[in-house]
């Protein structure tokens, strides 16, 4: 599904703006506030969300579980009651050109052992990020780090 120059605004904070049950979703130069989530992501989906905003989420920005790519490119999440980004064992996650602010507790969680790509690393990374007014910028799997630490395949940093 591809969603292009839409404004969405989630009225029920128990609710996703946007959730993928399955397939792709494609969501470009949109606007999506409020929900318990901007984007869900169930087991399985693949998610690409650029040059788009998203913000004043109950939970979280986008909250991946299980899903096989979630990517995020030139979009601005902010004032986020969770994460920015939530990664919970998914395949592939890559953050590109893009801006958190206030989102608490984190800018980016990841957990599981998939690619998480940012700055120059096979493993964990955001690439190009501007992190502003973040509590602790980014969590990898429950160990906190400045954003542009990278954490090797074989523990070392």
């Amino acid at each position: 599904m591809i969603l292009k120059n839409i404004t969405l605004i989630g009225k029920v904070r128990t609710q996703p703006v946007i959730h993928v049950l399955a397939g792709n979703l494609d969501l470009k130069f949109s606007t999506i506030e409020g929900g318990k989530y901007s984007v869900l992501a169930d087991a399985g989906t693949r998610v690409a969300i650029s040059n788009s905003y998203l913000g004043d989420a109950e939970r979280g920005g986008v909250m991946a579980k299980s899903a096989l790519d979630v990517a995020v490119d030139n979009s601005l999440v902010e004032r986020c009651g969770g994460s920015g980004v939530i990664a919970e064992t998914c395949d592939e996650v890559r953050v590109l050109h893009s801006t958190f602010n206030d989102t608490t507790p984190h800018a980016i969680e990841s957990t599981g052992n998939g690619l998480f790509e940012v700055v120059d690393t096979e493993f964990t990374a955001i690439s190009h990020a501007q992190i502003l007014d973040n509590y602790k910028p980014v969590k990898f799997d429950n160990e906190e780090r400045p954003w542009y630490t990278r954490k090797h395949g074989n523990g070392e940093q």
